[in-house]
């Protein structure tokens, strides 16, 4: 969704180790863009029920295998909780 990164970029202010990257979730070859070496802060908010289990399995495991060390923040729905909203 480019055109919530390009208003978030708008209304937050920019910060040396907050990057905001307009691709999609799925596309892995995008965490190659973050440093490796650096301990990492990994926010999924709002995906997760946009993802096949196999997507976010394949992310999750990706983030896993290239971050030695950080902390995951994921908020996870499922299709129930989205039916009753």
């Amino acid at each position: 969704f480019p055109g919530v990164i390009a208003l978030r970029e708008q209304i937050y202010p920019s910060r040396p180790n907050y990057h905001l990257l307009p691709t999609p979730a799925t596309e892995l070859s995008w965490l190659d863009q973050i440093p490796a070496d650096k301990p990492l802060l990994f926010l999924a908010e709002g995906i997760s029920m946009y993802l096949t289990e196999d997507e976010g399995t394949a992310l999750l495991r990706r983030v896993v295998d290239r971050f030695p060390s950080g902390e995951l923040q994921i908020d996870f729905y499922n299709w129930v909780a989205i039916r009753s909203q």
